[in-house]
């Protein structure tokens, strides 16, 4: 996956205008660094299901942004532990 892009793909692009932040970038940055502050616990991540090849075996499953603002009809992927400016607490 690659990271937010004001110029990149439509997909990098949305992710830039949501301040999103890498797993790296949120950790050296004290702000967004704050325990638990991660897509895996906002109220947007899902997990979507990708199907495999041969739509026998067992599916994988992918971290997705569900956000209003993200891209595409199902969000956008993401990665758990990165994160960005419209991150909110799962209830």
């Amino acid at each position: 996956m690659t990271k937010a892009n004001s110029s990149g793909t439509m997909c990098e692009q949305i992710r830039f205008r949501m301040g999103w932040k890498l797993p790296a970038e949120r950790k050296a940055n004290p702000e967004l660094a704050v325990a638990g502050r991660r897509c895996d616990t906002c109220k947007y991540h899902y997990l979507k299901e990708i199907p495999n090849r041969d739509g026998e075996s067992s599916p994988n499953y992918s971290p997705y942004c569900g956000h209003p603002h993200a891209y595409g009809e199902f969000g956008h992927a993401t990665r758990a532990t990165a994160v960005c400016d419209k991150w909110d607490w799962k209830p």
